[in-house]
C-alpha cells in the first residue's frame, strides 16, 4: 500500500529523476540562448548581387517544379529510373 501524495509529491515509485530533469532544463536554456544572439556576417557584394539578380519564384511554381523533379507516391527506385 502506497502512502498518500502530500501536497503534490509524488509516491515513490513515481519519483522524478532530478538530475535527468536538470539536464534537459540545461540543454533547452542553451538552445533557446542562442535564438537571441545576433549574429555578425559580413556582407559579400558578388553574392549579394547575384541573389538580387536571381530570378524569384512564388511558392507555388516551387511546388510545381519540385514535384516535376520529385513527384509524389513515387519510390527512390522509381526517382532514379526517371534520372536515366
Amino acid at each position: 500500500m502506497h502512502a498518500p501524495a502530500c501536497h503534490g509529491l509524488r509516491p515513490p515509485n513515481l519519483a522524478v529523476n532530478l538530475g535527468k530533469r536538470q539536464q534537459v532544463h540545461a540543454a533547452i536554456s542553451s538552445c533557446l540562448a542562442g535564438r537571441t544572439e545576433q549574429y555578425a556576417f559580413q556582407t559579400l557584394p558578388g553574392l549579394s548581387r547575384m541573389l538580387e539578380a536571381a530570378p524569384r519564384r512564388t511558392e507555388e511554381e516551387l511546388y510545381r517544379e519540385s514535384l516535376l523533379r520529385e513527384p509524389r507516391g513515387m519510390s527512390l527506385a522509381e526517382l532514379e529510373r526517371l534520372e536515366e
